[in-house]
């Protein structure tokens, strides 16, 4: 069953309600409209009505304005240089940056959003990385104090 519509039967209409199926209302108001669209002069007309706010068609007219006319919105980002290193410190740099874009419009805030969660992501595996390293430095060494025949440190406390 889609949605908006209600199982036959169940509401007093037995055949469901009809496809298509418009307010009165509402079609009497799409058909004004579309008489004063098919009129020479469209776009002006439809510009004097939207312009005088007790016209009974004033907002009618202005969203007809609105779909028709005016450009739909698109995000456009102008590209932002930030970044400029490959380490955790540099993109902590940038932040300041990125959130002066956000700030002024020329960034998203949903941008900047996925930017925080990347740059996140990345001194989490930074981190990571550096941790791999320690852990392999400290096999190394013991493994060289083995071959020397000299007790581990791995896994006694310090002190």
């Amino acid at each position: 069953m889609k949605a908006g519509t209600y199982q036959a039967g169940t509401t007093g209409n037995h055949k469901g309600r009809a496809k298509g199926a418009v307010c009165p209302k509402r079609k009497e108001e799409r058909d004004k409209l579309r008489k004063i669209a098919r009129t020479k002069g469209t776009i002006s007309r439809m510009g004097t009505i939207a312009n005088d706010p007790n016209h009974p068609d004033h907002f009618n007219a202005l969203k007809w304005i609105n779909d028709r006319v005016v450009a739909p919105l698109k995000s456009v980002s102008a590209p932002i240089d930030i970044a400029q290193g490959r380490d955790v410190a540099s993109m902590l740099d940038a932040l300041p940056m990125a959130l002066d874009a956000v700030l002024n419009g020329r960034m998203s805030p949903t941008v900047f959003a996925e930017l925080m969660q990347g740059f996140s992501s990345y001194a989490e595996l930074s981190e990571l990385a550096e941790i791999k390293d320690a852990i392999a430095e400290l096999q190394e060494e013991a493994a060289q104090r083995h071959t020397a025949g000299l007790p581990s440190v791995i896994g006694r406390g310090h002190g």
